[in-house]
């Protein structure tokens, strides 16, 4: 699933301002998956050195965010044949999570993120 655009995204407009909205809480959290994958990815790079070759670095790793990021998307591309049609479903699925977490969230203010660490 992609973040939601023209949202508030990067961990740092969080530090001061708490998410206002699912689209934001949403974004939230997906950056901050984002940034443990890329935490992971790095680790993974230093105990495997062959993976940080120049000409291979960017590609794994593009290669690697994509699918974790938007594989799901992107298979139901190619299943439907319609991009449309699997926009949409895409995008009611992300909105039905993103609704989810904001119910969550209000409901136990205390089990988010702590953005201030």
């Amino acid at each position: 699933m992609t973040p939601y655009r023209g949202v508030r995204y990067h961990l740092k407009e969080y530090s001061t301002h708490a998410p206002k909205n699912s689209k934001e809480l949403f974004n939230l959290h997906h950056a901050s998956l984002r940034n443990a994958i890329e935490r992971a990815l790095g680790v993974l790079k230093k105990r495997f050195p062959i993976i940080r070759k120049e000409d291979r670095d960017k590609d794994l790793k593009d290669e690697v965010l994509h699918e974790v990021l938007n594989g799901s998307e992107e298979e139901e591309h190619h299943s439907t044949g319609d991009i449309r049609e699997g926009n949409t479903r895409a995008d009611q699925l992300r909105n039905s999570v993103a609704n989810e977490m904001w119910t969550n969230y209000l409901t136990y203010p205390n089990d988010e993120i702590d953005m201030s660490k």
